[in-house]
C-alpha cells in the first residue's frame, strides 16, 4: 500500500528541526498537531497552528524546526506517493538516538550511517559541507550495507557475518 502514501506523527523537542533537504520522488505534506510547528523554505519561514498544513513538492528545499525555547511539538507528515525507506529511516534513526549513537539534532554520528540513511528515505542535504562531503559519504555509505555484515555504528567493526 506504499503507493498511496504514508502517513506519521512526530514529536520535535524545543529548538530542534531538520537541516535543508529535498526529496527526488515524494511530495511531503507537513500538518501541525501541537504547538508551532515552524518550516523553512527558499522563500522564507511559515509557522503551522494546530490544524493547519503545508505541501512540500518534490525537489523542493525545506526543513523544520520547534520554534519554541521551552515546549516539545508534535506533528504529521504524509508522503505521496508512500516511500518505505523512509519510513524505515526514521525507525533506525529513533533508535540510533535512543542508543545514544546521534548528535543532538538527531544526525548519526558515523558519518556512513548519515549518508546511508539520506540514500534510504531520499533525503538530499541542500548544505555545502554535505556536498563536500558526499564523495567521501557514498563510499563509507557502500561499507555500512555491505550484504552480509552487520558493523557497529559506535566502534566500525563487523560483529557478525551472515
Amino acid at each position: 500500500m506504499w503507493g498511496y502514501g504514508n502517513c506519521f506523527g512526530t514529536p520535535s523537542q524545543p529548538k530542534g528541526g531538520s537541516p535543508m533537504h529535498y526529496h527526488k520522488t515524494f511530495s511531503e505534506t507537513f500538518t501541525a498537531v501541537e504547538g508551532t510547528l515552524g518550516l523553512k523554505l527558499k522563500s522564507g519561514e511559515r509557522r503551522l497552528q494546530p490544524g493547519e498544513s503545508y505541501t512540500v513538492k518534490p525537489f523542493e528545499v525545506h526543513g523544520f524546526f520547534n520554534p519554541s525555547a521551552s515546549e516539545s511539538i508534535r506533528f504529521s507528515i504524509r508522503l505521496a506517493p508512500g516511500h518505505s525507506g523512509f519510513e524505515n529511516a526514521l525507525r533506525i534513526m529513533y533508535g540510533l538516538a535512543q542508543d545514544g549513537l546521534t548528535d543532538k539534532n538527531g544526525i548519526p554520528k558515523d558519518l556512513g550511517v548519515a549518508f546511508w540513511l539520506g540514500e534510504l528515505n531520499d533525503s538530499h542535504v541542500d548544505m555545502l559541507a554535505f556536498k563536500v562531503l558526499s564523495p567521501l559519504g557514498k563510499f563509507l555509505a557502500k561499507k555500512v550495507k555491505n550484504p552480509g555484515k552487520i558493523r557497529s555504528c559506535s566502534t566500525g567493526t563487523v560483529d557478525k557475518v551472515l
